[in-house]
Formats: C-alpha cells, structure tokens, sequence
C-alpha cells in the first residue's frame, strides 16, 4: 500500500484539506507514518497488531490513534466520520464486504470521502485469504490451504466463484447500492481500488485520473521517457527482431549494421528490458519462480542465482554453509548436491517450521528448528562448527528490516575471509518488484554495510542482468569481527 499512498492518497489529501483519516491494516505501520506526514491531519488505526506493537510504536504522535482489534468489532464502536478510508486488512469477502456495510450504516465516509483497497487485483481480488479463519464464520469460509507462494498464508483453495476476494465484495456491495458508488482501479503493484458516492468527488476524481497518467509509471524503469526519445527507431527495430526469427545469424548480423542507431538503441533497453522481465517473472510467479524444483523438491528461486551459487561454492570452496529459511529444503538439497560434485561440504539448515510431508534427506544437511535470532538456535549453530572450515552464509527467512538486521549482525562473524554472506529476496519493497512490501533485506543491508566495511557487493554475481538479489551477494574482505567457535550474543 505504500507505493499508492505515496502516488495517490498523500496527494489528495494535501488538495482537498482532510484531516480525519481511518486506516484499516497497518502491518508494521509504515503506510501509518507516511500518511502521518501531513500536517493536521489525525488517523485512527485499526489493526490486531499481530505483526509489531502498534501503540507503542506511535505512542509519541498524539494524531495516531490505535484501534486495537479486528474491524468488524472496532467499526460499530466509531461515532466520527472520515474523509478517507483505507481498507488492506483481512483480505477475503466476508470481511471487506462487512467493512463496507458497516461503513455505510454508521456513515463513517463524509460527503465528498474516498474509499482506497489495496489487492483488489491477483490474488487477491477473485480469492480468499484470511489471516485469522478461525474468525470467519464457516458458511463464508472457503476451504483453504498455506499459499505456495507466501507459505505463512492462508489462501483460498480455488479462485473466482461467489463470495470469493476482495473485488467481489466491493462488487457485491456496489450491486445492492444500486449505482449509488462509482469505483476505479489501477492494476500496478497488486491492485489499487477507489471507491466513491456517485454525486462525489468529481474533481478529486479526474485530479485522480491525471496523477495516476502523469506520474504513476515515471518510475517504471524508464520505458516513458526511453518511449518520447527513440519510438520511432526503437519500433523500426522491434520490427527487424520479430523478423529475425526467420533470418540467419549472418542476415541479422548484417541487417543490424545497416540500421542506424542499433548499437545505441539496444545499449539504452539494456536496464529496461532487464527490470521488465523481472517484474513480468516475479509476478507470474505461480508459473515461475514459485513452481521451481530441484530433484523433485520446490526452491523459491530465480534459476539465473542457483547458477551464480554454483560459481561461488566451486571459486570459494567452503566447508558450510549456513542457511537461515528452510522452507522444503530444496535450496539445502541443492547445495548438496553441489558438494557431492565438488567432494566436500555439508549444511546447516535453521527455520521456525518444518513442512508436514517431511524434509530431504541428505548426509550432507543438518535441519535445526528454531528461530535463526533465537540464542538457543545460535549456540546450535555454533556447536555444528569445526576448527579451520570455510564459512558461506545465506539468509532466506523473515524478510522484514529488524529481522534481517538482526540475522546480519548475528551471523556475519562467522563468515570466513573469502566467502559470501548472501541476503536473499533484496530485489522487494521496489528494488524493482513488490513496492508496498515495506522496508525489508534491502534496507537492512544497507543499514548494515554502512557500520561494516570488512564486507562488499560483489555486482559481478549480477551479471546475468537479473537476480533476486540485487546487491545481496556480499563478500567478505577481511577479518573484521570474524569469529568461530562461540556465538554472537543475541
């Protein structure tokens, strides 16, 4: 929600002078603090605070008021109206539907008030997801299973039907209002829906329209501006590659010279081109990078890394690998094999779950459950290790900045001069995909390298033009705070 906040809510609430704002789903609160930004305006909260404190960590900004609780019991208790409301929290039918009605009943939207969801659009939009289903009385509860993708989800075990996402509530909503509601969708970044009375807003509406055409993709890897400069030569050679399918090596090679430009035009689509497949594979990823195997068992990684891991485990030789974020085991069972191959080597895998089918079963791994931050996991961790081995870390767990800051400060002495320390899925929060995502590995990393110069992004293991982990394969230089033999203390 960050990335539409930014574009489209801060905007408008800067033009029209609202100032009572209800902001359903925090999280961690960072949507909270960019709408806190403005001046004079108050938002009231609502949010079970599963993820972080909320209270505590707004308990300086008198205009933040914390609601603590779902929303079908916190909306029948508010009295005063908003000018915005920003629905992103449970996201299945029953709730938002419920939220709408009992927006409309109590009229807590003023005249002239603007209704924002966010994943009105795959998945969420045709199916189900539910945070807490317990809450959700069974006759509106679909049968459900831990996503693929997102394994700490609930997702519906079907798409499309009755009763079933975030878009159909609305829709349904819309429905029994007869046109009283007009709505509006941008399908960027998982979907932005707008929602306002039919007699409202018609200025704020088109001013909508016009940040959304002006600005909402100037940001989209540059095609925009590449587009006004080199269309016309830029489609001329377009036509020439489609053409190419069917021309030698030796016709395109010639062809290419003759045209003007070529060299030029292609060096310029060289960063486009390349973030442009990775947001189509990333978030295609049913059919991706989430449908990957290894030997049977599924790793949720770019193709293009697991070729550059083989290059470092062969240039680097290290005797472990400790890996924070099992998931299947498929990445461990990977690393396995790789050592098979290279004679030596073995893994130490750390999660806070196992799957119920079981984890594969190799000489070369030790699976450890527990928190990768837990002390007790790193004094498991530390009694794995062995006088004189070479150390490669990866960190693949909870991806959240605090986390990921901890596991970098925690397992980095253990790193060995010569190795790499690798902080997966750095490529979320809009480096380029997933910018609502929130502050994550990326910004930890960044946090970290700042206070630590005995490590380095090696942009060589970016060569492939595209990986998850966009500065997150990290070497280490030199001694720094190195340590083997007793853990860091947590």
């Amino acid at each position: 929600m960050n990335f539409f906040v930014k574009k489209f809510v801060l905007p408008l609430l800067v033009k029209r002078k609202w100032t009572h704002v209800c902001e359903i789903g925090a999280s961690f609160g960072d949507s909270t603090e960019l709408l806190a930004t403005v001046p004079g305006v108050s938002i009231t909260v609502i949010d079970p605070c599963l993820d972080c404190d909320l209270a505590k960590e707004f308990a300086g900004n008198s205009r933040i008021t914390i609601e603590k609780g779902i929303s079908l019991d916190i909306l029948p208790k508010l009295t005063s109206p908003f000018d915005c409301i920003l629905i992103d929290g449970d996201h299945n039918w029953y709730t938002v539907y419920h939220e709408l009605k009992l927006i409309s009943y109590r009229s807590l939207l003023k005249q002239g008030g603007i209704v924002f969801f966010h994943d009105v659009g795959k998945p969420w939009g045709r199916r189900d997801m539910y945070y807490q289903p317990e809450l959700i009385p069974a006759e509106h509860r679909h049968s459900w299973a831990f996503d693929e993708v997102f394994p700490e989800i609930r997702a519906a075990s079907h798409e499309g039907g009755t009763h079933n996402g975030v878009l159909t509530a609305i829709e349904d909503f819309m429905r029994e209002h007869k046109g009283g509601y007009k709505f509006f969708r941008i399908r960027e970044e998982f979907g932005l829906g707008v929602m306002y009375r039919r007699n409202d807003c018609a200025d704020d509406f088109k001013f909508f329209m016009l940040k959304c055409k002006g600005n909402a993709y100037n940001g989209f890897i540059g095609l925009k501006e590449f587009g006004r400069a080199h269309l016309p030569s830029a489609f001329s050679l377009g036509r020439l590659l489609f053409r190419s399918a069917k021309m030698s090596a030796h016709e395109l090679n010639r062809a290419l010279k003759q045209f003007e430009g070529a060299d030029r035009i292609l060096r310029r689509l060289d960063r486009p081109v390349s973030q442009l497949f990775h947001l189509l594979f990333y978030r295609d990823a049913a059919s991706t990078w989430a449908s990957t195997q290894w030997m049977g068992v599924p790793l949720l990684k770019l193709p293009l890394d697991l070729w550059v891991y083989q290059e470092i485990l062969y240039k680097t030789q290290p005797d472990l690998i400790i890996e924070t974020g099992t998931n299947r085991g498929g990445s461990a069972l990977y690393f396995a094999n790789l050592f098979d191959l290279i004679g030596k080597g073995r893994i130490i895998s750390v999660d806070i779950t196992h799957p119920a089918e079981g984890l594969p079963n190799h000489p070369r791994i030790r699976f450890l459950l527990g928190s990768s931050t837990d002390p007790k996991t790193l004094t498991q961790v530390t009694g794995e290790l062995r006088s004189g081995e070479r150390v490669m870390v990866v960190l693949d767990s909870d991806h959240s900045r605090h986390h990921v800051l901890q596991e970098l400060e925690l397992y980095s002495p253990f790193v060995s001069v010569g190795c790499y320390l690798v902080v997966e899925d750095t490529n979320v929060n809009g480096h380029p995909v997933w910018r609502s995502f929130g502050p994550g590995p990326m910004e930890a990393l960044e946090d970290f390298l700042r206070t630590h110069s005995e490590f380095v992004c090696d942009q060589s293991c970016e060569k492939y033009k595209v990986t998850f982990s966009p500065r997150g394969w990290v070497k280490r230089l030199s001694e720094g705070s190195l340590r083997h033999g007793s853990p860091p203390s947590a």
